[in-house]
């Protein structure tokens, strides 16, 4: 029993130090989270990216050979050009004409995405071709086949074009000493 009474004290009192501490309140549970309201999807810029860009520059006989040299490095170019207005162009491809009508007619069917053709040959195809840049007798116009190649394009196309080193570099090398500016 000596034994006991020391125990049954202890406790006592272990229960009295038990009782006399405050209890912490439990925190309250957690509010219900609001459904998440997802964010909308950043708008992409349409349009900002082709796979291909097809163009055809109609030459003169005498200025052929020189142009088809520069052909890589007017690819080149133009692709440089597009970027610098944040057109990313996976491939351009470049062709060459001597003829402004079968040029034209491509161009209204889509056949290639822009050209640089005669005026009068652009003029007679102005429902399905759209003027980007103008110089005396020429035009730099784009189809209306390919729905990305909208406004958007066309006014990159000929910023890139006329405010651009590489612009300047790619009109210069096609058509030396003729001064493009922007189509009314």
């Amino acid at each position: 029993m000596k034994k006991l009474i020391p125990i049954l004290l202890a406790l006592c009192l272990l229960s009295a130090a038990c009782a006399q501490r405050p209890r912490e309140e439990a925190p309250p549970p957690p509010a219900p989270e609001a459904p998440a309201v997802p964010e909308p999807p950043a708008p992409e810029e349409e349009g900002r990216a082709l796979e291909r860009l097809t163009v055809e520059l109609v030459v003169d006989w005498k200025d052929t050979d020189r142009v088809l040299e520069g052909r890589a490095e007017l690819e080149r170019l133009l692709q440089a050009a597009l970027a610098g207005q944040a057109w990313t162009v996976e491939e351009v491809q470049i062709t060459i004409s001597t003829a402004g009508g079968p040029t034209g007619d491509a161009l209204a069917a889509g056949g290639v995405d822009a050209a640089c053709l005669p005026e009068e040959d652009c003029e007679a195809r102005e429902a399905d071709a759209f003027p980007v840049l103008a110089a005396p007798g020429r035009v730099l116009a784009v189809t209306g086949a390919r729905e990305e190649l909208d406004g958007d394009f066309r006014a990159a196309l000929a910023e890139a074009l006329l405010e651009t080193e590489e612009g300047a570099a790619f009109l210069s090398l096609y058509s030396p000493d003729t001064v493009y500016t922007a189509a009314p």
